[in-house]
């Protein structure tokens, strides 16, 4: 499972992520985080049994700022992409992207969230894949 990410925010950091600031004329340590994960969980049913794949990650990600993700094969890389990515949602927890709030109401799917979403990822989401496998037939 993903221990560690990154240092996990504290909670004057974590109070910072719903203040408003003036980005250009704030100090750096100041400056909200372009990406955060406050408590993330996933879970995901298999049969009767729940799988927890994501335990209460917690991180902040600044403007500029520059992450590698590793971990074992099945330690939820793909599945933290995929919410941090605005693909999938949290279980528990939650995501600000940008400044705006992905989280569960009362722990189930908000339709007002999945409808927000495409919106969000155009707007401030890229994905750059390992393997381009939408085209086949086309070379890089």
């Amino acid at each position: 499972m993903l221990a560690a990410l990154a240092a996990p925010t504290s909670s004057e950091a974590r109070a910072d992520l719903s203040t408003e600031f003036d980005a250009p004329t704030a100090p750096a340590s100041l400056t909200p985080p372009v990406l955060a994960a406050i408590g993330v969980r996933k879970s995901f049913r298999e049969g009767r049994e729940e799988i927890e794949v994501l335990k209460g990650v917690d991180l902040a990600l600044q403007p500029g700022e520059i992450v590698a993700l590793e971990g074992p094969s099945g330690s939820g890389k793909t599945t933290l992409l995929s919410i941090l990515g605005c693909i999938l949602t949290p279980s528990a927890g939650t995501v600000i992207v940008d400044g705006e709030r992905i989280e569960r109401s009362e722990g189930r799917a908000d339709r007002g969230l999945e409808a927000r979403l495409p919106a969000l990822r155009r707007r401030a989401i890229g994905f750059v894949f390992q393997q381009y496998n939408l085209f086949p037939a086309l070379t890089a």
